[in-house]
Formats: structure tokens, C-alpha cells, sequence
């Protein structure tokens, strides 16, 4: 079972770079040190930033932005959904698809969060109406407090960081291998017990963690 976990995530981690180099092209680079960046800044997996990247960015350049526009709109949309998972316990998929939408102007699935789009000029071009729904997120987020819950620690939060932690372990073993996996999961264990609040969780879920990783390595 640890093995088909390892090579499914070795191969997701390869389509997930593939695509990500299909969408953003020369700009890939820039991308990747973008979701780099993020990940330490929130805690969270690289892959799962770059994920999340992708999807905006695919929304992005289908609409013809590009270069620095398309670089800061992806980045701020990707900080905004770490913020809204953090503030409502969403998962990425769930966070990611309700930001998506609204950049495409169908925000039903925002209401819920306290956001309602405004109408957008119907004379606009696609790639102008993307702007206006995304400059008024943005704003709506900051009312709404999403940027600062990005950086905040919450319970789900602290949920999904574990679960990028595990994705990251299985993606170290597939690329070097278990005696660096090892050392890694060592880290994941401390980091596990650092960031948790409870100290009851954090000692429950590490000592899981940690008894899956001893039965699956050795």
C-alpha cells in the first residue's frame, strides 16, 4: 500500500509540474519560487501551492493575461484560498473551486462565505470582467479578514498541513528515496507536535503519523 502511494504520488507530482509548465510557460520558473515561497510562508506543500496556481492560472492566461499581471493575479487569488480554507475549514478543492467561480462571475457558491458579486458591465471583454471579479475579491477578502486567516493558525489550517506534509514525505520517497524520506519524517514529526495547538491533537495525530510511517517504511 506504501509503495502504490509513493509511485501514485511520484507520478502526480510529474503531471502536476507538466501542466503547471503548460500554463504558465517561461514564466514557470517565477511560479515555482511564487508557490516555494508561499508554502514556507503558510506551512504548507510546494505541490499543493503549485496546484492551486495552476487552476487560477489556467483561468488567467485562457482570458490572454499574461507576464507580471497574470504572475500578481495568480499569486493574490492563491493567497486568498489559503485564507478562506483557513477561515472555514474548506478543503483546497472546495476553496479553489469557489474562488474559480467567482473570477469567472458565478459566485453562487460564494454567498455562503459572505461574498456577492456585483454585475459586471456586459460591454466588457472576458479578460476585463475577470479583472473586475478579481479586483473585487481581493477587497471583499480583506473586509472579510481572509488575508490575515491565511497566515493564522486554525485547527483546519493546522488539518491541511499535516495532510501537505504527508503528500510531501510520499513525494520525497519517490524522488530520493527512503533514507532521505526518513530523515524528513522525522521533521514532519517535530513540526507536527510545533504547530498544533492542542497538545492533545498534536500528540494524537503525530503518534498516528508516526506509527503508519514506522509500519510502511520498515
Amino acid at each position: 500500500l506504501f509503495a502504490k502511494e509513493v509511485l501514485t504520488a511520484g507520478a502526480n507530482l510529474q503531471i502536476l509540474e507538466n501542466r503547471a509548465q503548460a500554463v504558465f510557460g517561461t514564466s514557470f520558473p517565477a511560479m515555482e519560487n511564487a508557490a516555494q515561497r508561499m508554502a514556507q510562508e503558510f506551512g504548507r506543500g510546494s505541490s499543493s501551492m503549485m496546484e492551486m496556481q495552476a487552476q487560477f492560472g489556467g483561468i488567467v492566461t485562457g482570458m490572454g493575461i499574461s507576464g507580471r499581471k497574470m504572475s500578481e493575479m495568480v499569486e493574490a487569488t492563491t493567497r486568498l484560498t489559503v485564507g478562506m480554507q483557513n477561515a472555514f475549514g474548506l478543503s483546497s478543492q472546495e476553496a479553489v473551486q469557489a474562488i474559480s467561480q467567482g473570477l469567472l462571475g458565478a459566485g453562487k457558491g460564494l454567498k455562503a462565505y459572505g461574498v456577492i458579486l456585483p454585475d459586471v458591465n456586459s460591454s466588457m471583454s472576458e479578460a476585463e470582467k475577470i479583472q473586475a471579479n478579481y479586483n473585487y475579491l481581493l477587497e471583499r477578502g480583506e473586509e472579510l479578514g481572509w488575508n490575515n486567516a491565511a497566515s493564522t493558525r486554525t485547527f483546519w489550517g493546522e488539518v491541511e498541513k499535516l495532510k501537505d506534509s504527508w503528500g510531501d514525505f510520499l513525494e520525497t520517497v519517490a524522488q530520493t528515496g527512503a533514507l532521505t524520506a526518513a530523515s524528513f519524517a522525522v521533521e514532519t514529526l517535530a513540526q507536527t507536535f510545533r504547530t498544533l495547538a492542542s497538545p492533545i491533537d498534536s500528540a494524537t495525530l503525530a503518534l498516528s503519523k508516526l506509527g503508519a510511517m514506522i509500519g510502511s517504511v520498515f
